[in-house]
């Protein structure tokens, strides 16, 4: 099989049999609708235009405390153009405020205000279940194969990205 750098397309042999590659792709493609469905469907339950970013944004600053801006983009997966924004629109609001970091005067600490605080503690955790309650309509054999399935290829793909670099 071609290693993640090779620049030619794997093969029915790569895949090892003749169906494989194309369960693989379709695998692709359903997967790639279930991203962009699932991501849609987040965003359309915004609640006072807290999207799903946003509230990774509240989320990783309330559980774990002040994050440089740019630790929270690489955490959170958001570019770090769109984390500025993000930034932005949260400090307009209130909900965070950027200070000097301690010890880095080119670094930004974000931090949760008293509202921050307040919103975090209220309407994160119900926001959550309510993203999370799309999985209630599987069995749980079938969520915990899907569970398992999904951080395989979390690792997967962490690996390929590693061996990019």
């Amino acid at each position: 099989m071609p290693s993640a750098k090779s620049s030619r397309p794997p093969t029915e042999q790569d895949a090892g049999s003749t169906g494989s590659l194309q369960q693989s792709r379709k695998l692709a493609i359903t997967m790639r609708e279930l991203a962009l469905r699932y991501l849609r469907w987040m965003d359309d339950g915004a609640v006072d235009g807290r999207t799903y970013p946003r509230l990774r944004v509240l989320e990783e600053v309330h559980c774990r405390g002040p994050r440089i801006q740019r630790e929270l983009a690489q955490q959170t997966g958001i570019s770090s153009r769109n984390m500025t924004q993000i930034i932005d629109s949260l400090e307009a609001e209130g909900i965070v405020a950027r200070r000097p970091h301690p010890t880095d005067r080119r670094a930004t600490l974000i931090e949760l205000t008293g509202e921050g605080w307040r919103i975090a503690d209220t309407e994160l955790e119900p926001r959550v279940d309510e993203i999370a309650s799309i999985f209630q309509e599987l069995k749980p054999e079938q969520r915990e194969a899907l569970a398992e399935i999904a951080g395989q290829l979390v690792e997967t793909l962490a690996k390929r990205r590693t061996e990019a670099r």
